[in-house]
């Protein structure tokens, strides 16, 4: 009951943030908030700092234990296409949100960041051309440069009033005919099937 409460008011304040907890995305958002120094700042709200805070306390009350700093920055670097979701992200953030423009600038401002950070995302700063592959399917990753985040205000979809995802890092190859894209701004990893949607072609 008390966790239904408390997603009850997360709800009231923002319903998109019970949206992003559904899709696995609070650990996400707090590496953003706590973890990427001079990144997001600017950006997220105390209102947004309040209903992350208040959803993390309502996900421990219902049987998860609380987490750990590092625990939640593994939780969002699982894998290759995460970390560069995550990273392209970050570039974004700190240049008026648009991506770097190609692959030197996107290597550039990664190698550029300390290897202590580097490594608690799970990456060998030593050896990032790896972090440019796919573990599923070990082809490069497609990666659409110089990529605007979505501010959600005049760019909808349709006219449904649905902010547009705008996928940037994208398997090659995938497995069985299905793909998975890191999209700008939410950091969301999902698959997308052989049609190719949401490639912002």
């Amino acid at each position: 009951m008390a966790c239904l409460w408390i997603l009850k008011v997360c709800s009231f304040f923002e319903t998109g943030a019970v949206l992003l907890i559904a899709r696995g995305a609070v650990p996400v958002a707090f590496y953003v908030l706590f973890h990427e120094e001079r990144t997001v700042h600017r950006e997220v709200s105390w209102r947004w700092r309040g209903v992350l805070i208040l959803a993390v306390v309502a996900m421990a009350g219902c049987g998860r234990g609380p987490l750990g700093d590092e625990d939640l920055i593994k939780a969002a670097n699982r894998s290759n296409i995460q970390r560069l979701t995550n990273l392209y992200s970050a570039f974004a953030d700190q240049n008026r949100g648009v991506g770097p423009k190609d692959e030197k600038q996107f290597r550039d401002f990664v190698a550029k960041l300390p290897q202590e950070r580097l490594a608690r995302m799970g990456i060998d700063g030593a050896a990032l051309d790896s972090l440019f592959l796919g573990e599923r399917d070990s082809q490069p990753f497609e990666i659409k440069y110089g990529q605007k985040k979505p501010d959600g205000r005049g760019q909808t979809q349709g006219g449904s009033g649905k902010v547009p995802d705008v996928a940037v890092i994208l398997e090659t190859a995938g497995v069985n005919g299905v793909r998975q894209a890191g999209f700008l701004g939410t950091r969301v990893v999902k698959d997308i099937d052989g049609g190719g949607i949401a490639k912002n072609e």
